[in-house]
């Protein structure tokens, strides 16, 4: 399998695309508001965060107020939760057995074998992506 590594350009670029199909559906009259983003692991912080700044949502940055979200908040679908990649979505979906609530989800890459699918992508690579922050050897 090829790999790529994404340097910092490349990323905001990935990340101002991910961020204006979230705003699209946000202002469409879709009735979709986020109130919080969250970021699955902690490598998916970096995601978070910059989604957090460009669409002026706050992060949640413990889980076990993630957690708490899901169960006091009635319209869970209000936290969007991102990733850096789905591979397989059984943490996504792991997330949502745990809390026992719905939620969007956002993911820069989307692997071309994943069942599951995020609310938003930006791109299904061919190539393994490592990402600024990772060491991956090239």
């Amino acid at each position: 399998m090829d790999i790529i590594k994404l340097d910092w350009n490349e990323y905001h670029k990935y990340i101002d695309k991910l961020a204006v199909k979230i705003e699209k559906k946000m202002q469409a009259d879709t009735g979709v508001k986020y109130k919080y983003i969250a970021g699955v692991e902690p490598d998916d912080m970096f995601v978070a965060v910059h989604l957090s700044h460009k669409l002026g949502i706050p992060v949640v940055t413990d889980i076990n107020l993630f957690s708490m979200l899901a169960n006091f908040t009635n319209n869970t679908e209000q936290v969007l939760v991102v990733s850096n990649v789905v591979e397989t979505g059984k943490t996504f979906k792991s997330i949502m057995e745990q809390t026992g609530g719905h939620f969007d989800t956002a993911t820069l890459f989307k692997d071309k074998n994943s069942k599951y699918n995020p609310s938003y992508y930006v791109k299904v690579p061919e190539e393994h992506v490592y990402f600024p922050w990772e060491k991956c050897g090239i």
